[in-house]
């Protein structure tokens, strides 16, 4: 499932420089004409190496912050509780990557001080970010695990477990049907004042949008906050236009912060 930018196989996806590049050479021509409704085989998709979502490597935005020290000043503002992280080694903040893909993204994130778990439904992926782990130095630590996003937000070992949650090309992944259970469970996974931050994409604003063609299906600002702020228990902190993305992707990408409310 894709999750990268982002996401999974591998720089050999990327178009040369030598000639225009065409639909299918784009990292989400495989999303496209996948599924009308949503409901992908990933690892299908992996077996059949239709698998050009995946970039080669994080997205721009996420360098920028992790450039920045802004994810780390994120963290920093969730504050403490030594209940919720009692089992990682020195108390490291744990962070999560649904639709993680290849891992680009969880490996980027896995520096000093943090726990970072990749997500994905595909074993493939599992099998590719193993290796590209290994080929990858990080001052953090980072594992993958193979289970659907919503069963994970059940399980009461990972709920209210996690300080931050990274989710690129996943929530456009998903059939608008489960907007609701996907802010449901990431209000479940991430801890009271945990921080949740969204890349935005594809974002398109506008009437005349048909957002049930997909994946990806086509996204909104309004989109996210109706299941985010409406629906669930979070708070818009800060939005802003993203100016640098994946080739065939600017101009489409917005990124927000959320924070999820503290129970009363």
């Amino acid at each position: 499932m894709p999750g990268d930018a982002d996401s999974s196989s591998g720089s050999n996806d990327k178009p040369s420089a030598s000639h225009e590049t065409t639909d299918k050479e784009r990292p989400d021509a495989a999303l496209r004409s996948s599924s009308a409704v949503g409901d992908v085989d990933w690892e299908q998709a992996w077996q059949a190496g239709r698998t050009r979502w995946d970039a080669g490597k994080s997205s721009p935005k996420l360098l920028e912050l992790e450039a920045t020290g802004e994810i780390t000043r994120l963290l920093d503002s969730v504050g403490t509780d030594s209940r919720s992280r009692g089992h990682m080694p020195g108390g490291a903040r744990r962070l999560l990557v649904p639709g993680a893909g290849s891992g680009y993204d969880v490996l980027t994130l896995a520096s000093v001080g943090r726990h970072v778990t990749g997500l994905d439904l595909a074993p493939s992926a599992l099998d590719r970010f193993a290796k590209l782990k290994a080929e990858t130095a990080t001052d953090g630590s980072a594992e993958f695990l193979c289970r659907d996003f919503f069963e994970l937000s059940e399980d009461p070992g990972q709920r209210a477990s996690y300080d931050l949650v990274w989710d690129y090309t996943f929530f456009c992944a998903l059939a608008p049907r489960l907007r609701d259970a996907w802010a449901a469970a990431q209000a479940a996974l991430l801890r009271p004042n945990g921080i949740l931050l969204t890349l935005m994409y594809p974002l398109i604003e506008g009437d005349d949008v048909d957002r049930e063609q997909g994946p990806p299906f086509p996204l909104s600002r309004a989109i996210y906050h109706q299941h985010l702020v409406e629906t669930a228990r979070f708070s818009l902190e800060h939005f802003e236009t993203v100016a640098e993305s994946h080739p065939s992707r600017e101009g489409r990408e917005g990124f927000g912060v959320w924070r999820r409310k503290a129970l009363p």
